[in-house]
């Protein structure tokens, strides 16, 4: 797949197929978020543990119903709702605190969804583990995050699968464009 297309076709995946993520295919994603611009240094927890999935899972469901953020507690209000939508794979991209640091890890994620395109998996852009992962010092040592990391946004992903939020009509679709020019 080209570039353009792989960008053009990357939609943000909420249901996922109770089927892991190939050791190649998490290379390959790894590659690509490595590959990313970057001021300053970023680490990946790669995560495929199913009891650390479902604490990720628990603990952001959880943050998500008591954040007093109305979006946030509507979704999390939803029947069944799973802020990591069931995915086999979660990496989350973590750096020390600086300037850079947000828009290191996000040039991050956004290559490996693009990558997780090319090579047949649905994803999705995700903050919501971000706080649960910053409030467990056990789950940070359970991810392997170093000393003075903070996890700042991830990537979900795996093979699509059944999305039952599509047919609810909750929004998640792909923005209108806007642009101007000054020439």
């Amino acid at each position: 797949m080209e570039a353009l297309e792989a960008i053009a076709q990357r939609k943000s995946t909420r249901g996922y197929a109770a089927r892991p993520v190939e050791e190649g295919k998490i290379d390959i994603l790894l590659k690509a978020g490595n590959s990313a611009p970057c001021v300053g240094g970023i680490h990946f927890a790669v995560i495929t543990n199913p009891a650390v999935l479902k604490t990720v899972n628990e603990k952001s469901l959880h943050l998500m119903k008591t954040s007093g953020n109305a979006f946030l507690m509507g979704r999390a209000a939803l029947q069944g709702y799973m802020p990591l939508y069931g995915a086999p794979l979660l990496i989350m991209v973590c750096s020390l605190r600086n300037t850079y640091s947000e828009a290191n890890c996000a040039a991050a994620v956004t290559n490996m969804c693009i990558a997780a395109t090319d090579v047949g998996l649905g994803s999705c852009y995700v903050i919501t583990p971000t706080a649960a992962i910053a409030s467990d010092p056990g789950l940070q040592k359970a991810i392997g995050l170093p000393l003075d990391f903070e996890p700042f946004c991830g990537i979900i992903a795996g093979y699509a699968g059944y999305d039952p939020y599509a047919a609810t009509g909750t929004p998640h679709g792909k923005r209108r464009e806007s642009i101007s020019y000054c020439r």
